[in-house]
């Protein structure tokens, strides 16, 4: 059974930003893999697992191919009549058939029971194209060893997930992270970056950090890197577009070392499954608020590296408590800027420890809690217009929706509905966190059917119109543990 190149992709999660390189159908030369550009200082410059030697035979047929890194044979003998071509659109891949004449267009080539055409780049969304399950496996065989070669460049932890009062709310959902998968698990780099800043008030917000942001792989943080945690807030006015750095942001929580558990709050992370837990205070006020986990490893303080770990998941807070927050002086900090360099809770020793571990940056800040009972139906209480998910939507990945296509009638209509479901596509892809693409896998299907339906001449629809894609998505966890601050 044929399969797209998405599917094969999915096998191998962590190669996201892997390339196969165009064949160059006039030289008649193969192309190769090549690796992100940390994975290459990892492997000594060696930038490309070449796949070759893929010349023509005098009959037209392609000559058994070799997967090599340099000197290295990886896989002696890949026995493929053809050789498969990428499209060089991030996260828009098709397959594409290279066949004996080289030529554009013409009677199509049979492989098995399958045939295939070679298309141009402008015609890979209006065509259905497939490759052999046979070409499948080969080429998920160099993929997997591919994986094993760049799996050692992930070692730290991103937050990826969010849950609401034990709900998630997907992958990567209103959760800002960075959209490099190769460093998006990388702690921050200075402590005056400004990477640094990145539900229902009594309700219980739940972080899930990973060293896999896709969840790949399982874990939440090297044990080696034992500190502290700490969660700050910051209320904005637009979600989408008040700076989150600078000033105005409060530390509601912080836990270093535990010395009746004689654990580190990342330690308890790990046992949690990656998972920390938060209660929002019922005082907070009704409105859009950012909250800010931050962990910190002290592994190599004492070298002066402290690495912080922080990530953004963006709330609206639906509180009865309307009256701005009146924070004193000194409780309020800047991002950054909370941190002094040489500060003792940045150099701290861990192996030579002298407890109790001070804590960084400033104090936690007790919200009051609301004072009496207050209207919630005034028009002074602040209801939610920003992030909602409209009702119309038929799939979600991380914090973009796929909606409807218009109803189509005619033929022009009908292209017209495929052209909108690609464009949609095209955002999803190009919007995707590490934390995967599986909404956008969910939805290229779709447009395939639509775009099947207009080749073959049915132009109503669309077919299944407004129902909702399956998604598939790690497994949520076993257990949710209570809030760190009650």
């Amino acid at each position: 059974m044929a399969t797209s190149i998405r599917s094969i992709k999915s096998l191998v999660p962590l190669l996201d930003r892997v390339l196969v390189q165009r064949i160059k159908a006039e030289t008649k030369t193969a192309g190769g893999i090549f690796l992100p550009e940390s994975s290459v200082k990892e492997l000594n410059e060696a930038k490309v697992l070449a796949v070759g030697p893929g010349a023509l035979s005098k009959d037209g047929t392609r000559v058994p191919m070799g997967v090599s890194q340099g000197d290295r044979v990886l896989i002696p003998q890949v026995s493929l009549t053809e050789v498969m071509n990428v499209g060089p659109v991030r996260r828009k891949i098709a397959p594409i058939a290279l066949y004996k004449d080289d030529g554009f267009g013409g009677s199509p080539l049979k492989v098995g029971d399958e045939e295939f055409h070679l298309f141009r780049d402008s015609e890979i969304n209006r065509r259905g194209i497939s490759m052999p399950s046979k070409m499948k496996r080969h080429f998920s065989i160099a993929l997997a060893i591919l994986a094993g070669l760049v799996a050692s460049t992930s070692a730290h932890t991103v937050l990826t997930t969010l849950f609401v009062d034990n709900v998630g709310q997907g992958e990567g959902t209103c959760v800002r992270m960075p959209l490099d998968s190769e460093h998006c698990t990388d702690p921050v780099e200075s402590v005056v970056s400004n990477n640094m800043a990145c539900a229902p008030a009594g309700g219980k917000l739940t972080f899930q950090f990973r060293e896999w942001a896709n969840g790949a792989q399982p874990g939440a943080i090297d044990k080696s890197h034992k500190g502290p945690c700490a969660i700050y807030a910051k209320q904005v006015l637009d979600m989408a577009n008040d700076k989150v750095t600078g000033s105005g942001w409060i530390k509601l929580w912080h836990e270093g070392y535990d010395s009746t558990t004689k654990k580190w709050c990342t330690e308890k992370l790990i046992d949690n499954n990656g998972l920390l837990s938060f209660e929002i205070p019922e005082g907070l006020p009704s409105g859009y608020w950012i909250f800010r986990p931050e962990l910190l490893a002290l592994h190599d303080a004492n070298k002066g590296d402290p690495q912080f770990y922080v990530g953004c998941a963006q709330v609206f807070v639906q509180s009865s408590n309307t009256a701005p927050l009146n924070v004193p002086a000194g409780y309020s900090v800047s991002i950054p800027g909370h941190v002094q360099a040489k500060e003792a809770g940045l150099t701290f020793n861990i192996y030579t420890p002298s407890f109790p571990y001070p804590l960084p940056g400033p104090k936690v800040f007790a919200i009051p809690p609301p004072k009496g009972e207050i209207d919630t139906t005034g028009p002074s209480v602040p209801t939610q217009t920003r992030g909602v998910i409209p009702p119309n939507y038929i799939v979600k990945n991380a914090n973009w929706v796929g909606v409807e296509v218009p109803d189509y009638k005619d033929e022009k209509s009908c292209w017209a509905a495929s052209e909108n479901c690609w464009k949609q596509a095209a955002t999803c892809y190009s919007t995707a966190p590490p934390t995967g693409d599986a909404g956008c896998i969910a939805w290229e299907k779709k447009c395939n059917g639509i775009q099947n339906a207009c080749s073959a001449g049915n132009f109503q629809g669309p077919p299944n119109k407004g129902k909702k894609l399956t998604v598939k998505e790690p497994n949520p966890p076993a257990t949710i543990p209570p809030a760190v601050n009650i």
